[in-house]
């Protein structure tokens, strides 16, 4: 799973002009972070533990690096892009899809935390039927991390 993770970043940090965006140095220490995190609160309410996909995290992080570079916390991203067309230009094909956004949390730690205390965000955490994760973390000019957290089951 470090090597997938590992090549997605790698795919991430060359992308062209359109993706660049300043990614953490130790990303994917902070991504297996808040998977642990989430699947701890999904353990906590005997729900099956969520498994890292490199499409979900294509996703995720694309709008982490739009929403740090646009300084703002959103899923709409600025070109117009819905968590929908994100996964499909990812070939991810889904029975299920959710996304929960953050800014400003310091760790993975928080920012669980954080949508644990938000309705919405909990009920997509705790969805029973999804089955994947990819998380997205970038480091806005204001010094702040934008967290994305791609959820989904594919068909």
């Amino acid at each position: 799973m470090n090597l997938l993770f590992a090549l997605v970043l790698l795919a991430l940090t060359v992308a062209g002009p359109a993706q660049a965006c300043t990614i953490l140095p130790n990303f994917p220490a902070v991504q297996a972070e808040l998977i642990r995190a989430i699947n701890a609160q999904r353990r906590a309410h005997s729900l099956p533990t969520l498994s890292g996909s490199a499409a979900l995290t294509k996703a995720a992080q694309s709008l982490a690096c739009d929403n740090a570079a646009h300084r703002t916390v959103g899923h709409t991203g600025s070109t117009g892009s819905t968590l929908k067309s994100r996964l499909a230009s990812q070939g991810y094909r889904f029975s299920i899809a959710a996304e929960n956004a953050a800014g400003g949390y310091p760790d993975a730690t928080t920012v669980t935390d954080g949508w644990m205390q938000s309705p919405g965000h909990r009920r997509n955490i705790l969805t029973p039927s999804l089955r994947e994760i990819g998380v997205g973390v970038a480091t806005g000019s204001d010094g702040l991390l934008y967290w994305i957290i791609d959820l989904g089951a594919q068909r």
